[in-house]
């Protein structure tokens, strides 16, 4: 159900950018600072777009990658310290049974 409205909500804002980017079809002047260029308003959208969504995903994918290390550590950590605890139990029933005696 998260998935379909995801793709939902990523359906209606593809369709504003589009409406949007055709109602901007003239040519506008693009200058990089040593040469300039005249491109379709539309075009420059689309490539701005396309640009961002990549961007995004590059900076998504770093922060998963990042996320999953310190999860593979943090995993690590918690079988240690069930171990440090099993270990403490199994210490602190032996010194229970040796008072009873």
């Amino acid at each position: 159900m998260k998935n379909q409205k995801q793709f939902i909500i990523g359906l209606v804002l593809l369709l504003v950018v589009v409406l949007f980017a055709l109602a901007n079809v003239h040519s506008v002047n693009v200058n990089f600072g040593i040469t300039s260029i005249s491109v379709p308003l539309i075009l420059l959208i689309v490539v701005i777009l396309i640009i961002g969504a990549v961007l995004g995903m590059l900076v998504t994918l770093n922060t998963q990658k990042t996320n999953s290390k310190e999860v593979k550590s943090l995993k690590g950590e918690v079988k240690t310290q069930a171990s440090e605890l099993k270990s403490a139990k199994k210490a602190n029933s032996k010194k229970e049974t040796k008072k009873t005696k």
